[in-house]
């Protein structure tokens, strides 16, 4: 029998991902489903409402922004707690289920993303994803489930909406900074699939134009170092991945962290 959540929303901003489907379709609790089109065609938009379960709501927005299409879908929602999903991500079993129990304990539920690997090339990319973004506790999206009560209180919003990427990782900062509660369980997992070295260092890019938009905006700190102090902490990273991981991975995270500097320097310059 399919266990029923009531009071959690699962929600999936998506622009362009068919995949979408196979990620409703891993869900095995009864809940409501939020899927926000952010800059979606009206193509994509039609086959999307065609093809999601008859109990998925959409709602669409003109222009895309990851931040701003959480907002607009925690201002929406019905339900007391969301679900922030990924549309190119699957649930394990029980993992929903899992994330609301935790929402018992604090405002926010965490869960753990396990990156895929396909080949060598992305096996490295997985190392490397799992040390810097799901083995420690952090506000990061996705899985997170939370209280929009409590998050609405506390910090007054959610998610900043100038922030093309990295709108997870400042949102954490504030988290951290008002001393919110996050209750982690690992093994509410999430598959992400493999990706190569060429997606993940793009969208290393990416996060360092992020990075350099918040510091534009003074919602992030200024990441300037006096070389020393840079190569030094470089050192340290490269250090810790060797240990935790693989020397393959230590070297692959230098060539990330220069490529997220590039990104940044491209937005400063």
């Amino acid at each position: 029998m399919v266990e029923v959540i009531e009071d959690l929303t699962i929600l999936v901003p998506v622009k362009d991902d068919r995949r979408v489907i196979e990620c409703l379709a891993s869900r095995d609790v009864a809940c409501p489903v939020l899927v926000v089109l952010n800059g979606a065609t009206a193509t994509f938009e039609g086959w999307v409402r065609s093809s999601l379960p008859e109990d998925a709501r959409v709602m669409s927005l003109p222009e895309p922004g990851l931040g701003r299409a959480y907002n607009r879908g925690l201002e929406a929602c019905t339900t007391e707690y969301a679900l922030l999903m990924d549309s190119d991500c699957r649930f394990a079993p029980g993992t929903i289920a899992r994330l609301r129990r935790g929402l018992a304990h604090a405002p926010l539920s965490k869960g753990r993303v396990v990156f895929e690997s396909d080949d060598w090339p992305s096996s490295i990319v997985a190392q490397y994803r799992h040390f810097h973004t799901s083995d420690f506790v952090n506000a990061y999206s996705p899985p997170l489930a939370l209280s929009r009560t409590v998050l609405r209180m506390m910090l007054g919003g959610f998610f900043h909406e100038q922030l093309e990427w990295s709108e997870d990782f400042e949102f954490d900062r504030r988290v951290r900074a008002r001393g919110l509660r996050i209750h982690h369980d690992p093994e509410a997992r999430i598959f992400h699939p493999a990706i190569s070295p060429r997606a993940d260092l793009r969208a290393a890019f990416n996060y360092g134009r992020g990075h350099a938009i918040g510091e534009r905006l003074g919602v992030l700190p200024s990441a300037d170092l006096p070389l020393p102090l840079r190569v030094r902490r470089q050192w340290r990273h490269f250090e810790a991945v060797r240990r935790a991981k693989s020397l393959p991975a230590a070297l692959y995270s230098v060539v990330w962290n220069e490529v997220l500097t590039l990104g940044r320097r491209r937005v400063l310059s």
